[in-house]
């Protein structure tokens, strides 16, 4: 990534929390990995040869979110997010843990993905197997930055290493690239529960931006 297409780093708050930000420019001379292809200059994620045993060679569709597939959505959004949140609070300070979710991780995740979902200024996206939702994007314009954002994003369990994940990830490229952006950026947690993510961003050719928060 051209180090000139990076945002400038900020200090958001004083909260004692690891965040990872990862960057990834759409524009210019990429170090591209054996799993990124380059299309004129913009990522296409390739399956490697031991994933590609995993999965099935079905396509997700990518649909526009429309308000009746919310309730199926939110239930995604639990199920994906079972596993992380036991780790993370057993990472983070317990004081701060509980002032973000007083009432539980469950009730702060589906008021957030609702309120997500209902957001003007954020593009969401649902992933489908046939006709079961297997996953969903929300995509951000940051034009000061010259950046999108991929706000959130989710994979059912039960559809994981099928390939959605991928599938998600570029086209919210290809989203970027067309609205004119210079790069794409995901933010996530530095504690265990997302260890997977983390992998998952950096397998697909995102660069760590650090910031403090």
């Amino acid at each position: 990534m051209v180090e000139h297409l990076l945002p400038k780093q900020r200090a958001v708050g004083s909260s004692p929390i690891a965040r990872s930000r990862y960057d990834f420019g759409l524009r210019g001379n990429h170090n591209a990995r054996e799993d990124i292809q380059s299309r004129d200059g913009f990522p296409t994620i390739v399956t490697s040869d031991n994933e590609a045993q995993e999965m099935t060679s079905e396509t997700p569709a990518i649909c526009p979110f429309e308000p009746h597939h919310l309730d199926s959505l939110i239930e995604l959004a639990i199920r994906a997010w079972a596993p992380v949140f036991p780790l993370m609070e057993a990472d983070i300070p317990q004081y701060v843990y509980d002032a973000f979710y007083p009432k539980g991780w469950e009730a702060r995740q589906r008021a957030d993905v609702e309120a997500i979902c209902r957001d003007d200024n954020t593009s969401v996206w649902i992933a489908l197997m046939g006709d079961e939702l297997a996953g969903f994007v929300g995509l951000r314009v940051h034009r000061e930055d010259c950046g999108g954002e991929i706000y959130i994003i989710a994979v059912d369990p039960s559809f994981q290493r099928r390939g959605v994940g991928h599938a998600l990830l570029n086209f919210s490229f290809d989203w970027m690239r067309s609205r004119g952006l210079a790069m794409v950026m995901v933010e996530t947690g530095g504690d265990r529960g997302h260890e997977p993510s983390r992998a998952t961003y950096e397998s697909a050719g995102f660069d760590r931006y650090p910031v403090a928060r």
